[in-house]
């Protein structure tokens, strides 16, 4: 499986090819989650403080779920 984090605000990574990419995942029969985090920039680092707050509970769930 494969979990993908972005910030809405990141000015350094385009959510296109992100999405692209775990659409393709997908089509493969390969899980993939995207989350988007409102009021997260890059570098959002754990998450603390930001829109991104507990995005490594998410993955570890998603992750763990398999």
């Amino acid at each position: 499986p494969t979990y993908v984090a972005v910030g809405k605000h990141d000015i350094l990574i385009d959510r296109k090819p992100l999405m692209a990419f775990c659409a393709k995942l997908q089509q493969r029969g390969i899980l993939a989650r995207m989350d988007v985090f409102p009021r997260a920039p890059h570098g959002f680092g754990e998450g603390t403080g930001t829109g991104a707050d507990g995005w490594i509970s998410r993955a570890v769930d998603f992750i763990g779920s398999f």
